[in-house]
């Protein structure tokens, strides 16, 4: 087993799961960023960004190290959405939030 992280740079999103698997994601084929609730205990990680690739999606939950940096980010991408990062950190049940779509 690994240490989960997520890191950005210039041309790619890398996150390293739990299990030591990477998923790499360049800039470029990142088609759409959004933020998954959930409505598990207190107390547990339940928000994930969800980055959509391809028609993949990849979960990424928001308390692996590193990212704070990933969404600061996606803060720079054009158009994305910093509400739809409120309207989840206050939702109490199950949603998706779509933050931002490649046009």
């Amino acid at each position: 087993m690994g240490r989960p992280s997520v890191s950005v740079d210039d041309e790619r999103i890398l996150h390293v799961r739990a299990d030591g698997s990477e998923i790499s994601i360049a800039w470029s084929d990142l088609d759409a960023v959004l933020i998954e609730t959930t409505n598990k205990d207190r107390g547990k990680d339940d928000l994930f960004w969800i980055l959509e690739c391809g028609g993949v999606r990849h979960r990424v939950p928001s308390e692996t190290p590193g990212a704070t940096r990933l969404m600061q980010a996606f803060q720079r991408l054009p158009g994305f959405d910093n509400e739809a990062i409120i309207d989840a950190s206050t939702m109490l049940e199950q949603g998706l939030f779509e933050c931002w779509r490649r046009p």
